[in-house]
């Protein structure tokens, strides 16, 4: 979880010496270019499986990291020949921009095409904030939009009234 430059530090070229002395580090472009050739052919390798998949569903949803950057994350989900459930991330990126109906639209969109899917995406499963559930609005989607189970959940629970009588906690009377 360090990032690749931490190859050019002294403190880690020490270390490394120390433990074991004859270990070439590789540089900081070898690396890259490893992580670039496996990520290359874990991407063909996943579209591949992805062509034999004659419907898939998404799922997506949006975040802010404590550093105030916003993210999106795409994950696509089939069932194969054999019945068995595959699923991939397809995409998580920064967002540079807010995230309005339009441009979470636009990602999901970008994410579909990208991986050749267009046409097969049978429903995509999110959370309820308003822009979401808009962005896969039969105008801007062509699937259908499921709103998480447990999500739902979560907000009818956070709704239900909470009475505490000492250690003793007792949502309202049904």
């Amino acid at each position: 979880m360090m990032p690749i430059n931490v190859v050019d530090g002294e403190g880690f070229r020490e270390l490394l010496n120390y433990i074991e002395p004859g270990y070439r580090i590789p540089s900081r472009g070898t690396i890259t270019s490893c992580v670039e050739k496996r990520y290359n052919e874990k991407k063909d390798k996943l579209k591949a499986q992805l062509l034999s998949a004659d419907k898939v569903a998404l799922t997506t949803g949006c975040w802010t990291a404590l550093t105030a950057e916003s993210y999106i994350t795409v994950t696509c989900h089939n069932i194969d020949e054999d019945w068995h459930l595959k699923s991939a991330v397809l995409l998580t990126q920064a967002i540079p921009v807010r995230h309005t109906t339009d441009n979470v639209a636009e990602k999901l969109n970008e994410a579909v095409r990208t991986w050749g899917l267009v046409g097969r995406v049978t429903a995509c499963v999110h959370d309820n904030t308003k822009n979401i559930v808009a962005a896969n609005n039969p105008t801007r989607a062509n699937w259908h939009s499921v709103p998480c189970f447990a999500h739902t959940l979560q907000l009818a629970m956070m709704d239900l009234p909470v009475i505490c009588t000492g250690s003793l906690l007792q949502l309202g009377s049904w």
